[in-house]
């Protein structure tokens, strides 16, 4: 059992690590990204989109270890929204959505995000080592 627990984590980033290929070959060779205004903004937001992705899969366990099951399907729903507001505004309007206005729009987004991320796994984390002491 212990060493499926270890292989889980390979898994999850192999995976992770799979779809970014696929995003980055998607952007740079289908939609040539980095030939059209802006599409060196969305090369950047969509990698920090998939650091993001690629770290929770393969830290989920220890994350999963310090917090609580809830604050973790929370942490991977916000992290799925985040997923499709970024890429839906990768896709969408691709001549018309660039320049500041993108990169705005990207940072609000992603402020939105760590809004709802940090403090959840910060409450989650205290509230977790507080039951361990007792």
């Amino acid at each position: 059992m212990n060493n499926q627990r270890e292989r889980f984590p390979i898994i999850a980033c192999f995976l992770a690590l799979c779809f970014t290929a696929g995003v980055l070959y998607v952007l740079f060779e289908v939609l040539s990204l980095s030939e059209i205004p802006g599409g060196k903004e969305r090369i950047v937001f969509s990698a920090i989109n998939c650091l993001m992705l690629i770290g929770l899969a393969s830290l989920g366990g220890t994350v999963r270890r310090l917090t609580t099951v809830a604050t973790f399907i929370q942490l991977w729903c916000i992290t799925v929204l985040y997923t499709v507001f970024q890429f839906g505004a990768v896709f969408i309007k691709i001549d018309n959505f660039h320049g500041k206005l993108y990169v705005l729009y990207q940072m609000i987004v992603l402020f939105l995000y760590l809004c709802v991320a940090l403090p959840a796994l910060s409450i989650s984390h205290g509230k977790n080592n507080n039951q361990k002491e007792n």
